[in-house]
């Protein structure tokens, strides 16, 4: 029972997490030579503490590295209120 609770709330946090992704590849944003960086210990320490209080928020995070020091960090979440006014849903997406 607890295996099936945990799924059913991360797949919530993973959809999110695939939208931001889609959205910020969808827009061109990013230079072409940039890997996603997975783990938030990868990122500046900065940062790291930026996505803590961001995910102590709600929001999911992508970011991405170039081959220099550039990083690209994007928070999201799914706005209910949004979402319920337009009838479908409405990704808030910070930078």
């Amino acid at each position: 029972m607890k295996t099936a609770r945990a799924s059913a709330a991360r797949a919530p946090s993973a959809h999110i997490e695939g939208l931001l992704k889609s959205l910020v590849k969808s827009r061109h944003i990013l230079p072409g030579e940039t890997n996603q960086i997975h783990s938030i210990n990868l990122l500046p320490l900065a940062l790291q503490k930026a996505v803590a209080a961001a995910t102590a928020l709600g929001y999911n995070w992508a970011a991405w590295r170039d081959a220099g020091a550039h990083v690209w960090l994007y928070t999201g979440q799914l706005s209910r209120l949004l979402s319920h006014q337009h009838g479908s849903p409405v990704l808030q997406v910070k930078h």
